[in-house]
């Protein structure tokens, strides 16, 4: 049998010792300047171009590179009007998904079960991770008739409570953004996909407090949703409480909203983001 080719020898990188770092001849020069200019903005944040490149030894053109690309995938945000660049929300979600995994489900599960408990239907806890919300938690409630998801699925932002309850905490050009990403496809005929629409939504569900989705994510089902923030005010998670529209009136929403938004800050201080 044959042995398998060997792997290409590669150069060290310019500066590197491959007697003091071994593993370093096999380092990728621009991933190397990528993550460096990553931690900067990660650990100073708010910084531009000309900083970005004097701080990580990387020229001005290389940086210019790789922060376009980084921040058309996310992972870096630029204020149109500084030029400055902080974390994205593909860097935060990417984060804050493994710590969350952590610390945010066991601490937030009372405060679920009991709002499950009070309401009578079923609850969820949500982040957003890439351009979708991720279930990290659900309490089930215990109707026969109810609405439920499972951990660890995945829904739009546009079309359900969670999600536009986490748009509506965020900077609206950062929240455009978003939505802007992705094909907004209906999932109901109730679903709003007009991005002005939405933006229109979100800024209503910002000055209520709390987000809705009537029947828009899934047909007989209405939602309410809260975003739980961190002491600037960025949302790092949501919860939201589901239930069929037979037993979802409009003065259910309102009750919902008011106990959602006391939940949401309970869980919030658990987490010492207040």
């Amino acid at each position: 049998m044959p042995l398998p080719p060997a792997e290409p020898a590669e150069e060290p990188a310019a500066g590197v010792d491959p007697a003091a770092d071994p593993g370093a001849v096999y380092d990728v020069a621009v991933l190397g300047k990528a993550l460096d200019l990553l931690e900067l903005i990660t650990d100073a944040g708010d910084l531009g171009l000309a900083d970005l490149s004097a701080r990580s030894g990387a020229s001005k053109a290389s940086s210019f590179r790789i922060l376009t690309t980084l921040h058309r995938r996310g992972y870096v945000s630029k204020d149109p009007v500084t030029r400055h660049y902080t974390p994205g929300p593909r860097l935060i979600a990417l984060s804050f998904a493994n710590v969350s995994k952590l610390q945010l489900v066991p601490r937030a599960r009372p405060v679920l079960e009991e709002l499950r408990d009070e309401l009578g239907e079923t609850v969820n806890l949500g982040i957003l991770a890439d351009r979708d919300v991720l279930y990290l938690e659900i309490a089930e409630s215990a109707r026969s008739l109810r609405m439920s998801s499972e951990v660890g699925a995945r829904d739009r932002l546009h079309s359900t409570s969670l999600g536009k309850a986490i748009l509506a905490a965020l900077p609206p050009p950062e929240a455009r953004a978003l939505l802007e990403a992705y094909e907004r496809r209906p999932a109901t005929r109730r679903t709003i996909t007009d991005i002005e629409a939405l933006m229109a939504e979100l800024r209503a569900t910002h000055e209520r407090g709390y987000s809705i989705d009537d029947e828009e994510n899934e047909v007989g089902a209405r939602c309410v949703g809260v975003a739980i923030t961190d002491v600037a005010g960025r949302p790092q998670a949501a919860v939201s409480v589901s239930g069929p529209a037979a037993r979802v009136f409009d003065s259910t929403i309102d009750a919902f909203g008011a106990r959602l938004i006391d939940a949401g800050e309970e869980i919030a201080t658990l987490m010492g983001w207040r």
